[in-house]
């Protein structure tokens, strides 16, 4: 919004100074016109005129171009710098997103492992349970066949 308003005011002033230049040319003109209405070498200084007020608005145009190019290779200079911030602020965060994804893949085999550990583990327990169950069983069979000693 800022360099709106400074090309703005920038633009404004050489407009002034054109119409202040163009009036200056007019009432030097007219001067001259009526001082020399007799000489014969009015319309040479009239094409001299023309020519010098035409390269007086050409140098304006040029000057007011050549401020705004270096505008633009200023904010051109300025859109790349962002950009390779903006590229290398990508590239950090795609590296800790590939190691985030690394982790998570470690932990997800964690837990696979884990939870095949765990099955074994209640397969083994389910096991001796069932062993367990057996020797009660054989335990209490020999007590009803075998008499306890006495003491």
């Amino acid at each position: 919004m800022r360099k709106k308003h400074v090309d703005n005011a920038h633009q404004e002033n050489i407009k002034q100074d054109e119409s202040t230049e163009l009036s200056q040319y007019v009432e030097d003109k007219e001067s001259s016109a009526s001082t020399n209405e007799t000489s014969s070498s009015e319309p040479e200084c009239s094409k001299y005129e023309k020519s010098k007020s035409g390269n007086i608005i050409l140098l304006r145009d040029v000057e007011s171009l050549t401020f705004e190019n270096k505008n633009y290779i200023k904010l051109k200079n300025d859109l790349k710098n962002q950009l390779k911030i903006l590229e290398n602020e990508k590239a950090v965060l795609n590296k800790n997103d590939f190691e985030k994804q690394n982790i998570i893949n470690s932990h997800r085999e964690k837990i696979t492992q884990l939870e095949q550990d765990a099955e074994i583990a209640k397969i083994k327990i389910e096991d001796l349970e069932m062993k367990l169950k057996g020797f009660v069983a054989s335990s209490l069979m020999l007590d009803n066949i075998v008499p306890k000693p006495i003491k």
